[in-house]
This record gives C-alpha cells, sequence and structure tokens, in this order.
C-alpha cells in the first residue's frame, strides 16, 4: 500500500523533473562529445590582431605625449615639462648635443648610445627589457642638437627574483603573461601600423586552439547545469512527503549525497577555477585536501553545510529518529539521545576547531591584527570562513539545547549526570587521541549549561528581548573560541620560524656562502684580462679597474646579507686598492691563523665568539676572508682579497631586502626580536658566559642563569620579566636565547574584538531581515526589543563613525610626524657630512673618503645614503649594489632636482617606488655654510616608513577596537537591562488591566516618581476610580431600570382595584347615610380615612407610573442661576422657612433639562423643610458661586436632625423615602436630571445638625 501511494506520488510530482534531469544530461554529454571531436583550429590570428590593434593605440599615445613634451621644451617652460609628465603615462628622456639633459624617471635611463638611431619608431632589446622608443629631433636657434625619446615599456626584466621584483609584461597590451617577445620575426608579427607598417617585433607562445563553434561548449556547460537543477528540484520535491512521512533525514541523506555528487564533478573539473582564476581559488594559498582545494572551496563546503544544518534543526521533530524517542514512555531512550547529543556538541566543537584551524597550518595567511593590519581577499574569506562555522556550530547547539530541554525538561540532576559521562567520554577519547584541549572542552560545556539552565533556544525564533541576548552569547562564545585559535597557531608558526632564526644561528659556517665563494674564486684566477690588467703598468690602465672588474662581473649581488669589500694588491704586496693602506703580509699575519682556517688553505673563518676574543670587531657576527694569488706561468702577478662581513646590528636598509634572488620568500615575520649567545660547558655548577646580545632585551636584568636548567625553556619557552624565551643547544656549549615580548593581552583582545564585531555585523544583519519581514507579514514585535534594537543602533552607529573618524585623523597626525622625524633625520645625516662635502668640494677629499664619510654616517643613521652632485648624478651610495643591478639608474629623481636645483628648497619628500616596493625617500640639500652655495644632495630612502606607519596603525587599531567592543558589550548588557527595567511597569500595569473586572474590586498601582509612567500609573488609577464609579452607575441604573419595570407593574395592579373600591365605598357611605342614619356618626370617620387611604395609594401609583412613563431629559442651555433664583421665589411668603441665600451675580449657562431642573430644587428644597423636626423653625440655606475649575457649584442646606447612616447609601434609590407620605422618586430623578447635565450631585449629612445637598454643574458660559 505504501509503495503504491510512493509510486503514484512520484508519477504525479517528481517524474517530469528526473526526465527532464536526464534528457538535459543526454544532451549536455552530447554536446560535449561534439566539442570535442571537432576539428580545432588555432586562434593565433585573432590574439595577434588584438595585441596588434592594442600596440598602435599605445603607440598614438607615445607620439601625442612626445609632441607635447617637444612644444613645451621650445617654449623653454621646463616647470610645465616636469608638471605635465605626472600626468602623462610614459617617461622620456632627453638629450642635448648627445648629453643627459632631462629625464622623467630615474628608475630606467638608458645609454645614449644604446638608444641612438636614424629613426622615429623603434623595438628595442635592452638589459632590463624589451621596449619600444619613440624619438623626435630638432635644433634650437642656438644650433644645439635636441633629441626626445619616449618609451613603451613592453616588458620589464630584473636580473634578481624575489617578492618585490618579478619581471612582467605590459598588462596594457598583453592579455596573458603565457607568451614571450622576440626581435626575431616569425609568423607572429607585430608592425607599426596595420597596414604597411615598418616591423617592430615577434611573439611567441604555445599555440592556442579551441573548437570552431565555441557555442557547443557553452551549450554543453548550460544544458549540464540545467541537469542540476531540475535533479535538484526532483530532490527537493521529495521534501513534503518525507515531512509527511516523518522521515526527514532520508531527506538530508539525498540531499547531502546530491551535493557531494555536484561537488565532486566541480572539483574534478577544477571548477570554477578553471574559469575564474583568483586567488580566492588558487590552491598555492590554501589546501587542505580533495574536497577544500582552496578557501573559495572550503566556503562552498561549508555554506552547503550550514544550509544542510539549517534544514536539519528546522525540521527535526519530523524525523523517524525524533518520533522514536519522543513518546514518555520511552525514557531510557531519551536518556541515551541526550548522553549522545551532550557527546556530539563536544565533537562538532572540535570540529569546527579543526576546520578553522586548517587556515593557519594549510596557509600562510595572517590574520592577527596585531601583526598585519592589511586585509585582502584571501584575508576576508578566511574571516568568512570562521563567520560560517560560528553559524554552524551555533545551530547545531541550538538544535541540541532544544532537543536537551524536550528530553530532560527540568530534571537537572539527570542532566548533570549525563553532562559530566558525556564530557568524561569525550575527553577521554580526545585525550588518548592526542585531540585533548582543555580550553575547548571548557568553553564548549559552560556554553552548553547555559543553554540548559537559561533554556536559550526557546526564544530564538520569537524575536524577544532574550534572543537578542542569546544571539549575542553566541557570538560571544564564537569570538573566544577564534581567537584561542589563531593565538594558538600563531604561537606554533612564531615557534617554528624561531626555530629557523636560531638555526642560523647556531650554524658556525654558511655553505651556500662558501661554495659561491668557491666558483668565484676560481672564475678570477682563471681570468685572462684580469691578469693582463695586473701585468700592465700604471700608465697604461688604471689599476682601480680591476677591484670594478671582480665586483661587476663576480660578486654582483650574490651576498646580499655581507658587506663585500675587494681589496687589490701588486706582486709584491702593497696595496693597489684606495679603501686600504695595509700591506698584504700584514693581513696575512692578522688573519692566517690556526683557529681561522677552514677546509680551503686560501679561505679562513671568523665566528663572533673567535671576533671577540681576538678583538677584530665586537659587533662581527660571521666573517669570510678569502686570499687569492693571481698566477700567470707559475708567476705571481698580484694579490685579490675578498672579505665578506655579516655584523650582528639588524638591518634597517631598504635595499639588502631587494638585492635577495628568491623567487619564493618566507611570509613569517618576526617582530621585536632580541637573541643572546651563550657559551658554557656541560658542567653542572660553570657559570654561563654572555658573548653578545641582540635587540631590545636587556639579558642581565631580563635573563637569568637559572633559567638554563628549566627544560621548558627548550621546548615550548618560557616567560620571565616581560619576556617569552627560547633556548636552543647548539656545539661546543654554544646556546642561543632568543627572546619575544609577552603577547599582550590588549593584542589578543583586539583578535577577539574583530572576531567578535564580525559575528555581530551578521548578527545584526539578521535581525534586519528578520525585522523587515515581521514588518511586511504585520507582525508585531515587542517593545523592549525594540528598546534595545533602537538603543543598540542608536549607539552602534554614532560610535563605529567616531572610531574611523579618530583613526584617520590619528593616521593622518602620526603620517606628519613620521614624516618631521624623516626630515630630521636627513637633517642630521646632511649636517654630519657638511665638513666632508665641504672638503670635497675643495678637492681636499677624494671620491673613496667621501665614500668612507658616507658609510660611517649611514652605519650610525642605520639607513642607506645616496649623495647626488648639483646635476642629479650620484657621487656615492653607502649601497652601491642597487645601481649596479640596474634596478636604479644613477640619476636622481627629476622632481627632487627640480625642488632642490631650481625652487632652491632645501629639502623634499617624495613617494618612490621600485618594483612592488613603495617607500618614501628624503632629498636635502647639503649647501655651504660659508655662500649657501648648493654642493651635494642628500638622498635618504625609508624602507621602514611603512612599517612604522603599520605598527603604530595597528596599535591605534587595536586601541579603538578594543575600546569599542569593551563599550559594545557594556552597553549592550545595560541596554539589555534597561529595557526591561523600562518595561517592566508596563508589564506589571499590562498584569492589572488582564485582571481589571466589573465584578471585583480593582486595586490602584503605587508608583512614586512624577515620570512618565508615573502619569500612566495615574491615569490607570483614575480609570480605576471611573470605571468604579461606571461600575456603580451601572448598578443604579440596572437598579433604576428594574424600579421603572416595577413601578410600571405595581401602577398597573395598583390602580385597577383603586376605582371600583373608592365608587364601593363612596356608595356604601351614601346608602348608609340615606338609610342607617343612626350609624352615620360611627361610620362616616372610618370611610373618610378609607377614601384618603385610597387617594393617597392613587398618588403613589400615579407617581409610579409617572417615574415608569418618565422620558430621557432634554438638553438645552439655560440660565441656571436664574431657575435657582425662580424656585426660591416661591417659598418668600412661606412664614414657616426661614430662607437664607447667597448668589452670586451674573447668568451661569449650562446645559441640561430646565424643566426638570425646576422640579429638582423643588423637590430638594420641600424635602429640607419636611426633614426640620416639629420642634425647631426650619432653615434652609442656599447657595450658588462658580468654581475655579469653571463649574457652578450649589449648595442646599437644611438644620434638620439629619440622615441615619444605615440608609445613607438608600438615598437616591427609586421608591425609597423616610417620610410616610413619599414615593421615593425626587432624588432618584434629581440624579439622573443632575447626571444628564453633566455634573454630579451628592450629600454631607450630621446628626441633629442638618444635611447639605451639593450640586455641581460644568458652564458653558458666564456673564454679569
Amino acid at each position: 500500500m505504501l509503495l503504491k501511494r510512493i509510486l503514484k506520488f512520484f508519477t504525479r510530482h517528481h517524474l517530469p523533473s528526473l526526465l527532464w534531469a536526464f534528457l538535459l544530461f543526454l544532451l549536455g554529454g552530447g554536446t560535449f562529445w561534439i566539442h570535442q571531436n571537432q576539428e580545432p583550429i588555432s586562434i593565433d590570428e585573432k590574439y595577434k590582431d588584438y595585441i596588434q590593434k592594442r600596440v598602435i593605440g599605445e603607440i598614438e599615445v607615445l607620439r601625442q605625449e612626445s609632441k607635447e613634451i617637444e612644444e613645451l621644451f621650445q617654449e623653454n617652460n621646463v616647470i610645465s615639462l616636469i608638471e605635465v609628465k605626472k600626468k602623462h603615462r610614459y617617461p622620456c628622456i632627453i638629450f642635448r648635443n648627445e648629453q643627459l639633459l632631462f629625464w622623467s624617471d630615474n628608475r630606467f635611463i638608458p645609454d645614449y648610445d644604446l638608444i641612438t638611431g636614424n629613426y622615429t619608431l623603434k623595438f628595442f632589446e635592452l638589459q632590463n627589457g624589451f621596449y619600444i622608443f619613440h624619438r623626435e629631433f630638432f635644433k634650437t636657434n642656438e644650433g644645439s642638437r635636441i633629441e626626445i625619446y619616449t618609451y613603451l615599456p613592453l616588458q620589464v626584466r630584473y636580473s634578481l627574483q624575489n617578492k618585490y621584483l618579478t619581471s612582467q609584461i605590459n598588462p596594457n597590451i598583453f592579455p596573458s603573461e603565457q607568451l614571450e617577445i622576440s626581435k626575431t620575426p616569425t609568423s607572429k608579427q607585430i608592425f607599426t601600423e596595420i597596414e604597411k607598417g615598418e616591423y617592430l617585433f615577434s611573439l611567441s607562445y604555445s599555440t592556442r586552439k579551441e573548437a570552431p563553434h565555441l557555442y557547443w561548449f557553452a551549450l554543453s556547460l548550460i544544458c549540464n547545469a540545467g541537469a542540476f537543477v531540475m535533479l535538484f528540484i526532483f530532490i527537493w520535491k521529495w521534501q513534503a512527503f518525507f515531512q509527511r512521512k516523518k522521515l526527514y533525514e532520508f531527506f538530508i541523506a539525498f540531499f547531502v549525497l546530491y551535493w557531494l555528487l555536484v561537488r565532486w564533478l566541480m572539483l574534478k573539473n577544477l571548477i570554477p577555477y578553471s574559469f575564474w582564476e583568483t586567488d580566492l581559488f588558487n590552491p598555492q594559498l590554501y589546501a587542505s585536501s580533495f574536497w577544500s582545494p582552496s578557501l573559495g572551496d572550503l566556503l562552498i563546503n561549508l555554506f552547503l553545510g550550514l544550509w544542510i544544518v539549517f534544514l536539519l534543526q528546522r525540521n527535526f521533530p519530523k524525523t523517524l529518529i525524533f518520533q522514536k524517542i519522543s513518546p514518555k514512555k520511552k525514557i531510557g531512550a531519551k536518556y541515551w539521545a541526550s548522553l549522545m547529543l551532550i557527546f556530539l556538541s563536544y565533537v562538532s566543537f572540535y570540529e569546527v576547531f579543526g576546520i578553522f584551524s586548517s587556515i593557519f597550518t594549510n596557509s600562510q595567511l595572517v590574520l592577527d591584527i596585531s601583526q598585519n593590519i592589511h586585509f585582502h581577499l584571501p584575508h576576508w574569506a578566511a574571516f568568512g570562513v570562521f563567520v560560517v562555522l560560528s553559524t554552524i556550530y551555533f545551530l547545531l547547539l541550538h538544535l541540541v539545547g532544544r532537543l536537551l530541554i524536550r528530553f530532560l525538561d527540568n530534571d537537572y540532576p539527570k542532566f548533570a549526570l549525563l553532562f559530566g559521562l558525556a564530557t568524561i567520554l569525550h575527553s577521554s577519547i580526545a585525550y588518548f587521541t592526542g585531540n585533548f584541549e582543555p580550553f575547548l572542552s571548557l568553553l564548549n560545556g559552560i556554553y552548553l549549561l547555559i543553554l540548559y539552565f537559561f533554556r536559550l533556544p526557546q526564544f530564538l525564533y520569537r524575536f524577544r528581548n532574550i534572543s537578542i541576548l542569546y544571539l549575542l552569547i553566541g557570538s560571544l562564545w564564537c569570538a573566544i573560541a577564534g581567537t584561542y585559535a589563531l593565538r594558538y597557531f600563531s604561537t606554533q608558526t612564531q615557534k617554528k620560524a624561531i626555530g629557523r632564526f636560531a638555526e642560523n644561528l647556531l650554524l658556525s659556517k654558511d655553505f651556500k656562502t662558501e661554495l659561491t665563494l668557491d666558483n668565484i674564486v676560481e672564475e678570477i684566477q682563471l681570468d685572462l684580462p684580469l691578469k693582463l690588467f695586473f701585468k700592465a703598468s700604471l700608465s697604461v690602465v688604471d689599476k682601480s679597474t680591476i677591484e670594478k672588474r671582480i665586483r661587476k662581473q663576480y660578486i654582483k649581488n650574490e651576498f646580499p646579507d655581507y658587506e663585500v669589500d675587494v681589496l687589490v694588491f701588486d706582486n709584491v704586496g702593497f696595496p693597489i686598492s684606495k679603501n686600504t693602506q695595509i700591506r698584504y703580509a700584514d693581513w696575512v699575519e692578522t688573519y692566517q691563523k690556526p683557529q681561522f682556517r677552514t677546509d680551503r688553505t686560501d679561505r679562513f673563518f671568523i665566528n663572533e665568539t673567535q671576533a671577540i676574543e681576538q678583538k677584530i670587531d665586537l659587533n662581527l657576527f660571521r666573517m669570510y676572508i678569502d686570499f687569492i694569488e693571481i698566477k700567470q706561468s707559475g708567476q705571481i702577478l698580484g694579490y685579490v682579497i675578498i672579505t665578506l662581513k655579516k655584523r650582528k646590528t639588524t638591518s634597517f636598509k631598504v635595499y639588502p631586502v631587494l638585492l635577495r634572488n628568491e623567487k619564493t620568500q618566507e611570509n613569517t615575520k618576526i617582530s621585536n626580536l632580541s637573541y643572546a649567545i651563550f657559551r658554557t660547558n656541560n658542567a653542572p655548577q660553570q657559570n654561563s658566559q654572555l658573548i653578545y646580545s641582540q635587540g631590545d632585551c636587556n639579558y642581565y636584568k631580563n635573563f637569568k642563569e637559572g633559567l638554563f636548567r628549566i627544560q621548558k625553556l627548550y621546548q615550548q619557552g618560557y616567560e620571565f620579566q616581560g619576556y617569552k624565551h627560547f633556548a636552543f643547544r647548539g656545539e661546543n656549549g654554544k646556546i642561543v636565547v632568543i627572546s619575544l615580548p609577552e603577547y599582550a593581552f590588549k593584542n589578543t583582545f583586539a583578535n577577539f574584538s574583530l572576531l567578535f564585531l564580525l559575528l555581530i555585523t551578521l548578527v545584526a544583519l539578521i535581525l534586519s531581515i528578520y525585522g523587515l519581514i515581521n514588518y511586511y507579514q504585520r507582525k508585531k514585535i515587542t517593545l523592549a526589543t525594540r528598546i534595545q534594537i533602537f538603543l543598540n543602533l542608536a549607539f552602534f552607529f554614532p560610535l563605529v563613525i567616531f572610531s574611523i573618524t579618530t583613526l584617520q585623523v590619528v593616521s593622518r597626525t602620526y603620517e606628519n610626524d613620521l614624516n618631521q622625524k624623516f626630515l630630521q633625520k636627513a637633517e642630521n645625516a646632511s649636517n654630519s657630512l657638511l665638513s666632508a662635502m665641504q672638503s670635497y668640494a675643495e678637492q681636499m677629499k677624494t671620491r673613496e673618503e667621501l665614500q668612507r664619510e658616507v658609510n660611517s654616517v649611514a652605519l650610525y643613521a642605520q639607513s642607506d645614503l645616496n649623495l647626488f652632485d648639483t646635476q642629479g648624478k650620484l657621487l656615492v651610495t653607502s649601497q652601491p649594489a642597487i645601481y649596479e643591478s640596474r634596478l636604479l639608474s644613477k640619476n636622481i629623481a627629476p622632481e627632487a632636482l627640480w625642488q632642490v636645483v631650481e625652487r632652491k628648497e632645501n629639502s623634499t619628500m617624495l613617494a618612490e617606488n621600485i618594483g612592488n616596493l613603495n617607500y618614501k625617500a628624503v632629498y636635502w640639500a647639503i649647501r655651504s655654510f660659508e655662500n649657501n652655495q648648493l654642493l651635494a644632495i642628500l638622498n635618504i630612502p625609508f624602507f621602514d616608513a611603512e612599517d612604522e606607519r603599520d605598527k603604530k596603525l595597528t596599535g591605534i587599531f587595536t586601541t579603538i577596537i578594543n575600546i569599542f567592543t569593551i563599550i559594545f558589550l557594556i552597553f549592550v548588557i545595560t541596554s539589555y537591562f534597561t529595557s526591561n527595567l523600562l518595561t517592566e511597569p508596563l508589564a506589571i500595569i499590562t498584569q492589572k488591566i488582564r485582571r481589571t473586572t466589573l465584578q471585583t474590586t480593582n486595586e490602584p498601582l503605587q508608583w512614586d516618581s512624577d515620570d512618565e509612567i508615573g502619569l500612566l500609573v495615574n491615569e490607570y488609577n483614575k480609570m480605576l476610580i471611573k470605571l468604579d464609579a461606571s461600575k456603580k452607575a451601572l448598578a443604579q441604573s440596572e437598579k433604576e431600570a428594574a424600579w421603572r419595570q416595577m413601578a410600571k407593574q405595581v401602577a398597573h395592579e395598583i390602580k385597577n382595584p383603586l376605582t371600583p373600591m373608592k365608587l364601593t365605598l363612596e356608595h356604601l357611605k351614601m346608602r348608609i347615610s340615606r338609610d342607617f342614619p343612626q350609624m352615620k356618626t360611627i361610620t362616616e370617620k372610618p370611610f373618610e380615612t378609607l377614601l384618603e387611604q385610597i387617594d393617597l395609594l392613587s398618588e403613589i401609583a400615579s407617581s409610579f407610573a409617572s417615574f415608569a412613563r418618565m422620558s430621557e431629559p432634554k438638553s438645552e442651555e439655560f440660565d441656571i442661576a436664574y431657575i435657582l433664583r425662580q424656585t426660591l421665589l416661591l417659598y418668600e411668603n412661606d412664614t414657616d422657612i426661614h430662607l437664607i441665600r447667597h448668589l452670586e451675580k451674573g447668568k451661569f449657562i449650562v446645559k441640561g433639562d430646565k424643566q426638570l431642573m425646576t422640579q429638582i430644587f423643588t423637590n430638594i428644597i420641600l424635602n429640607a423643610k419636611q426633614a426640620v423636626p416639629s420642634d425647631r423653625n426650619p432653615e434652609i440655606f442656599v447657595a450658588l458661586y462658580k468654581t475655579d475649575d469653571n463649574k457652578v457649584h450649589i449648595e442646599i442646606r437644611d438644620n434638620g436632625s439629619g440622615i441615619p447612616e444605615e440608609i445613607q447609601h438608600k438615598v437616591f434609590l427609586p421608591n425609597f423615602s423616610t417620610k410616610f407620605t413619599g414615593s421615593g422618586i425626587g432624588l432618584a430623578l434629581a440624579k439622573q436630571g443632575i447626571e444628564h447635565a453633566g455634573g454630579k450631585i451628592w450629600f454631607e449629612t450630621e446628626k441633629d445638625i442638618g444635611t447639605c445637598f451639593y450640586i455641581e454643574l460644568p458652564l458653558i458660559s458666564i456673564s454679569e
């Protein structure tokens, strides 16, 4: 039966989707087969034509820029020339009479001999790349020959390859780097014009082929994608069936299998990386497994996992497992399920932690905000992984919490027992498998306890105040876990880097350097031109050429970490080089000692210990000295000494980083590192000796000898005196201690703040979407929730704006301070070089002496120094390798030359770059102290400018984000309690209102403040008073209605027999008088009494009838004072009443029934007269006056005996009277008439003193 239903349901709803999926798969496979079997054709011509057009377009730009420069030059407008070149795309060089006159870019200036010729446009292959030069030629009026060269770089090449220097082609021309440029003509030639143009260069790239009809491949992709979509629809439609059958876990299983298939096909075909080559899907940045070969793929997998978890937690009650264990009788199954749920919460937390940790173990991304604030797409993808993982963990624990609350309810002892068992079980398994992390277990356990005891999962979808708190707690917990992972693995990465650094320090020799030296020495000894230089006399050749040849031909940039010196001596040992005065024999005596010997007889090595013991150089770390004999036919022609020195001082220079010839460099950067080398032997009591130390750590103060006996120092490091020390043992009792400042808590908190704010941003987005959904669905949000949301938003956005503004202002301020610091440093260096430069200008110092002065000042200033003459030519430099490597030309930056020489500025600061390295360079004018004449221009490049700025900005940013997070957390907690505090009175009032009825007594609220809540409470209390009055009025009205009905009935029942009774009595009286006169005296009195009582009953019945027939009072405006006066006139001639009047003058207009009001006054005065005992003279006091609240107040007071207390509540009831002949209708009519006029009537009475009736009516107007 069930199978039949499934087939029927499948046929009706699912078969079309599956058939479409099958057909699209067939169509996609067929079109792909056609695509694969098409005869491929070359698209070289299309590719070449595309490049041809791009080249012609750029050549046109060259021509326009050259014309503009020629016009400005002929106008002799040098200033405009410099300004225009800033806007131009391509550099230019101007020669006058074959001498360099102007250049717009000092990074590349080719020699005139290399580019000269009679041409307009020409392709050149130079040492550092391929260029197209455009040449303009003209003569000035003075006959000078001017040549303007503007060049278009096609490909820039560097002799070195590192992270700053990478050879690359011009992206404005070539769409791909997978090609080569050649001067040799091939089939792929590029011309100056499309038709009949001159040949420029050729392209060489592998022939790219693809199907002639691209739409077959596109159609295949579309069909297969459509097939997967239809298959998804097919699976999704089964969801309703599985939900009805309570088998939702089977739908989840099918769903997972479907996505596994899709992901497998994507990964097998490198989708999307094969179509979208971005860092997000680049396996070189991150690769974890087949399923996660990149950060982008990891994100896709996590988003799919998030979707599955979301479906599972929303539909878990529809699963078969839940249905099996949910009945109340299956208590044991619930306990087992609860135990497994708690255990799985630990497993999921560890798994989430492991996935996030893979970013640190499988990539080189630095996410620590205290070390890196420059985040790019891969970094944000990594943070995205953290956010998605946090969401998955939150939903999983939400599901676990829901089920635990449902299974265990309030059975806290059972929960404690199961929680303890699951925790012990997981901790034991994790410990024995080597994965136990106590902090993670503690974190997950506390979070689970919070969920269960505070019942937080019950409030997620209700959108209450506590729902927001629940989301914030989840964000807080995930941020703590992420911070722990980040800190833990950053420490592990740092330890590895420290280990590599220590290995380098422990190495007694640099074997790579030695191997390079071996090759250089052999080549120098075999260099025939070098031998000819040694044999030539001084009159024929300058012997300094030998040193230059060795440096340029052999040394090059092979030793970027060493200071290289080349010394040349003649055949008897006298120095030829100008950089030494020491004879060759003295060098031999000083350095060719047994303790310095190596495997080579001509090489000697000095380490840091030997340098200190022999007092060679206290700052020396490592030194190689090669003694090279230049021989020919057994005869010594001369000597060459090559020294390589590596000093302990950390280099602050820009260029050694550039001069490293490494295609890949470690991305790990250790800042604030200090290190020391100790010498000790293996004897336990032997004191260690500090050989030297480097860095900020004071090892005499911050490190004690006893620490060497602590094993932790050699394993995971030991914290002492504000530093964390790591020790590494070497040979011969050598111990290297590397120290880092203890990781500041503010840095840890800054990482937490960043992760927390990322999650808070997600929470804010979710709340916004949920709020919009509720708004459009007309759902109400509680006032407390709205208050908290508005308070948080009102605080959050201004604080964000303030933080960003503060960061910008502080950053700008620090930027200015840093620039001033650089300028001050340049000024100090120029002052130090002024005397030497003055002497050099007066030819009292040689260039070699000036070079030594520059080197000395550069060492002291810990910066590279370049000295240019007044024409912008390089004089001397402390780092010649940068110019020898042709990374920079030997000319000054043209803007600096213009500022200092033409505009007479003392200094200028420029932003420059070499390859991908951006830095700031200061140019300072060195002027004569005698006549202020410009002697030279000092240039200091500050490579550490960006690092210093980043370091400062990192500190500022961490401080701001920490303050932001602390204030935000405090404000969120405060706003939560504040919103509850503000809405608590409203909740109390709500409960009171719910209990307010007409049947019971309603108690008023107490509020001791006059604030808005107090006003609301007062109004509520007033409402209760009015409600009680309305309740009494309603009761009175009900009673009056009852009395009316009763009066009508009574009047009818009484009047019917009274008339016949009266007629019978009168007839009887008449018959007795006529027929029995003797009885007249006996019966006359009784008959009269009976007739009087019948008349009285008739009158009472008439009153009842009048009361029952009484219509609704009229509403008309009249003068109440006039009515009262007219009523009092009726009693002026009554000698039995002493009437006292106190009536204010004027008209008092009210609205009511005029006639009824006259009757009311008459009844009250009559009652007052009748209430006075017979032994007193009646005194009636009548008063009328206006009150402050615009009402008319009327008093009618008598001196009667008063109204007894036991009947006071019956006074205004119909048919109640204390008089024998009264009907009890008068005061009931009075109350009805007064209240109809919007007023009220009441009385005050005292026994034996009298009664006063008060009437108060609202005034419409008053006049004199």
